[in-house]
């Protein structure tokens, strides 16, 4: 008796083993294919023919790649515009930037923050204090005439209100003989 169930289960398990893997072998070649494009860095869709649900598995995975490459290349696309606007931004910056430096006054300049982002060479001289030291600190440490701190640190606390109409004029501690107007 137990010969003959044995046999219709071997049958039935030999019959089961061979149609699972008939239906996992699609599944294998898009492994191995999607394994050979990580490897090559190359991103496409993966072209295999199946039936059944893992067809409609595959067509939705092709189309989920498919919509993948077009946001990648939407991207490079948008990368290489922002790329070419910063060069562009530079480049006018430093024309400005050029001709703040070759004006015969010190100048300072206020980001909307209120915070000195750009100082030439004369206010260096002026003040006795490099530039770097002045677009890194506060007011307060890099001058310590009161009148000066006080009339920027209103400009500061105001960056987007007009112009002062005031002008302050001072003369700094280590050139008493020169008038500085701010």
């Amino acid at each position: 008796f137990i010969a003959s169930v044995s046999l219709p289960i071997f049958i039935i398990t030999a019959l089961f083993l061979f149609m699972l893997k008939k239906e996992i072998q699609p599944l294998r070649v898009a492994s191995q294919q999607i394994k050979d494009l990580v490897d090559d860095e190359n991103f496409q869709k993966v072209q295999i023919s199946a039936n059944g649900e893992l067809s409609d598995f595959l067509e939705k995975f092709n189309n989920f790649v498919g919509l993948a490459q077009n946001r990648i290349s939407e991207l490079e696309s948008n990368k290489s515009d922002l790329v070419a606007s910063s060069k562009l931004l530079t480049y006018r910056q430093s024309k400005i930037e050029s001709v703040l430096q070759a004006l015969p006054e010190a100048v300072l300049v206020f980001d909307e923050a209120g915070k000195v982002s750009f100082a030439n060479s004369k206010v260096s001289t002026l003040t006795n204090v490099s530039v770097p030291t002045i677009l890194e600190n506060e007011i307060t440490n890099w001058t310590t005439d009161e009148a000066v701190i006080k009339f920027l640190v209103r400009i500061k606390n105001n960056p987007l209100s007009s112009y002062p109409t005031e002008k302050l004029e001072y003369s700094p501690e280590h050139f008493p003989e020169k008038r500085i107007a701010l």
